[in-house]
């Protein structure tokens, strides 16, 4: 099928990284080769780089909006999905105002801020019909799904133990940016790459959490930086995370699933899979066909061709994770339950 015409609210870096796979994966594969495209963006400079992708690809220019509420309000904006990629804040207004208009939602990372965001988000989607894909790297990664098929089939036995940590030259590269502005981010590092350590975790888990022992430090910003989190699943499954936005510019990641049979070493990103189940033999790569990225696996759900790998539901799983992650820090690491 052909690619659905499309809205990208919010023409910044992430956006603009996905545009050039469109355009790549329309120079492959003509059916879907992007056809209308609509930007909504307030600020020029973002719009400029963006309308420049499409003049270097040939591709006639998409037609550009301030703010969201402008295009939706044009009888003629003509678009079937909405890619989201603004300041995390923003996540909540845009995607449910998107919804009502009965168009799909594309949705970067984090889903939302907080429970109550998250709760509302599907009770949109529900009442439209429409649907809600987050765009998490982990989660519509194969590796990752190929991970939870091996746990689900038993294969390493019952998971006891999930322990994984992502690192990053974070502190240095975001200082000054949206994303250490605690109203726009919803959070820090932990909140921004380690929002990538927290949904492949949750995914992983396949469960909710329990109980939260959190440390965040904000290592001179106003927001976490460095993070510290111990957890029970209502599986029983003991959970260890950890994440360092303050090293040497790198962008690294590790996430270990035991189990009673068997163990598998993945990423937050899905960038490998490797399982062992006998001790005298050290892991090995499963055999994962090749990721088809995120604008792929996009059509695809909406083609019908997959099931949604990262639905709302395991935003909602996250942002309970978040939200207790965040009340056990203010209380010095003091143990918490989920919100009733």
């Amino acid at each position: 099928m052909t690619a659905p015409n499309l809205m990208i609210v919010g023409v910044g870096g992430m956006a603009r990284h996905h545009l050039e796979t469109m355009v790549k994966v329309g120079q492959t594969s003509p059916e879907r080769q992007l056809g209308r495209v609509v930007f909504v963006d307030p600020a020029q400079d973002s719009l400029d780089k963006g309308l420049a992708i499409f003049a270097k690809a040939g591709l006639p220019a998409p037609t550009c909006y301030r703010d969201l509420s402008e295009a939706l309000a044009d009888d003629d904006l003509d678009v079937e999905l909405t890619l989201i990629a603004t300041p995390h804040n923003l996540h909540h207004p845009l995607a449910v105002d998107c919804l009502r208009a009965g168009i799909d939602v594309w949705l970067e990372k984090p889903m939302v801020c907080s429970v109550t965001e998250a709760e509302d988000l599907i009770k949109v989607r529900d009442e439209t019909g429409r649907l809600l894909i987050v765009s998490f790297n982990g989660s519509l990664s194969p590796r990752v799904r190929k991970a939870r098929e091996i746990i689900d089939s038993g294969a390493i036995g019952e998971v006891t133990a999930i322990h994984a940590s992502v690192w990053q030259g974070w502190k240095t590269e975001q200082t000054g940016t949206w994303r250490t502005d605690p109203v726009q981010s919803g959070g820090g590092f932990m909140f921004d790459t380690g929002a990538h350590l927290l949904n492949t975790v949750c995914d992983l888990a396949g469960a909710d959490f329990t109980k939260v022992s959190a440390w965040l430090e904000e290592s001179g910003l106003p927001v976490d930086v460095l993070g510290s989190i111990s957890a029970r699943t209502t599986a029983g499954t003991m959970v260890t995370l950890a994440g360092c936005g303050d090293t040497i510019r790198t962008c690294e990641s590790d996430v270990k699933v035991f189990g009673t049979k068997g163990l598998l070493v993945t990423g937050v990103w899905g960038e490998r899979l490797l399982m062992q189940t006998d001790p005298k033999v050290a892991p090995t790569e499963v055999d994962v066909p090749k990721s088809a990225g995120p604008w792929d696996i996009v059509l695809d759900v909406r083609d019908g061709l997959l099931p949604n790998p990262s639905p709302a539901e395991l935003g909602l799983r996250m942002a309970h994770l978040w939200d207790m992650v965040k009340a056990s820090a203010a209380q010095d690491g003091r143990p918490v339950s989920p919100a009733t």
